[in-house]
């Protein structure tokens, strides 16, 4: 319909008779039907031509007809919609069986494939975001958001003492080592959605309806080891991953690693001390620019959205696929190699006295 041009049911069966029935031409039925009292043309030639091709279209069911019958406030008929009752109730659901990513892109496919059925219509991506920035049908509203705990955390002093015991070390010789899973201590993210009033949490990597965390090193050069799980991690998963993947491949490199809890465990650190000869650091809290792992992650997650589709298929073949590519030696291992611009400026000071 024309914006702003409501037509009326009868009006709207009449047009049906006359179109199948009748046979008459777009021109006709807007002279027999849509003129007003002063015998001008209440709807624009168009509109009707439109309204013609919607009805011949060929469907066996009169899907077309039942659309077009229902009104201006169906996906067809041009006028903004947003989705009500059940379809918001699911939309909710959905968000807090796995909280989507930072991408209103991202969020409608979710939810198209996981709600509507193969070859139905479905609604397009600004009806999505307006539902979520707007209606909820229950309570909270769905809000896009800052992540928590980020910089605004984050201690001066610390990253000071940090940097300050990192820059006499060659970058070329750190191995950085980090977890991607799904906690609301992540902040892999900038914006997440949550609900109003609640914390976002960035789920990390997540595909089809399936939740994987992975745990990585990557130094200069690319990734050069990693392990995909496909549940939370704990201290054990990485004390295991140090001491079993890490530790046969350093050669008198330095650790990196964040501030997590489960870093602290005494079994981590013993692993840690055993595969850099005790030569590691943590990094200052809340300091994601002094991780370079954290951008190498975001490459990866790059990628597994880039190949969802066939990802959907295989997770832990392509998430292994991503790292292969982003890994030492791989096809765009040397990618990360920038990352460590940071690293490399602070080497240069401290050379110069400037630290």
């Amino acid at each position: 319909m024309a914006k702003g041009k409501a037509v009326s049911l009868e009006k709207r069966h009449d047009v049906v008779h006359a179109r199948r029935n009748l046979k008459l031409s777009p021109a006709s039925i807007r002279d027999l039907y849509f003129i007003d009292r002063d015998g001008n043309h209440s709807i624009a030639l168009c509109t009707v031509e439109k309204m013609c091709r919607l009805i011949d279209q060929p469907s066996p069911d009169d899907m077309n007809v039942d659309i077009f019958l229902e009104g201006p406030k169906t996906v067809r008929l041009g006028r903004p919609r947003m989705l009500v009752g059940q379809d918001v109730s699911f939309l909710r659901r959905l968000y807090n069986r796995v909280a989507p990513r930072g991408k209103m892109k991202d969020m409608h496919k979710l939810f198209t494939k996981s709600y509507y059925a193969v070859g139905s219509a479905i609604p397009s991506q600004s009806t999505v975001s307006r539902t979520i920035r707007k209606r909820t049908g229950l309570a909270k509203p769905i809000t896009r958001k800052k992540l928590q705990r980020i910089h605004r955390d984050r201690d001066p002093h610390r990253v000071l003492t940090f940097v300050e015991r990192a820059a006499p070390y060659d970058p070329e010789m750190w191995i950085d080592i980090d977890e991607m899973k799904q906690t609301p201590a992540d902040f892999l993210q900038l914006f997440g959605y949550a609900l109003e009033g609640e914390p976002a949490t960035a789920q990390q990597i997540y595909i089809g309806t399936r939740a994987f965390s992975v745990i990585a090193a990557m130094g200069v050069h690319g990734f050069i080891c990693w392990t995909i799980f496909e549940e939370n991690l704990n201290h054990t998963h990485v004390e295991e991953f140090v001491r079993t993947k890490v530790q046969p491949l350093m050669n008198g490199q330095r650790g990196l690693i964040d501030n997590a809890g489960s870093h602290h465990a005494d079994d981590v650190r013993a692993a840690l001390d055993a595969a850099f000869n005790g030569q590691w650091l943590y990094a200052s809290p809340y300091s994601p620019h002094l991780k370079p792992i954290e951008r190498g992650f975001s490459l990866i997650k790059g990628y597994l959205r880039d190949h969802e589709d066939e990802a959907v298929l295989g997770p832990v073949l392509w998430i292994n696929r991503a790292f292969e590519r982003y890994a030492v030696g791989g096809e765009r291992g040397d990618s990360c190699f920038g990352f460590w611009n940071t690293y490399r400026r602070l080497h240069r000071a401290f050379q110069d006295g400037r630290i």
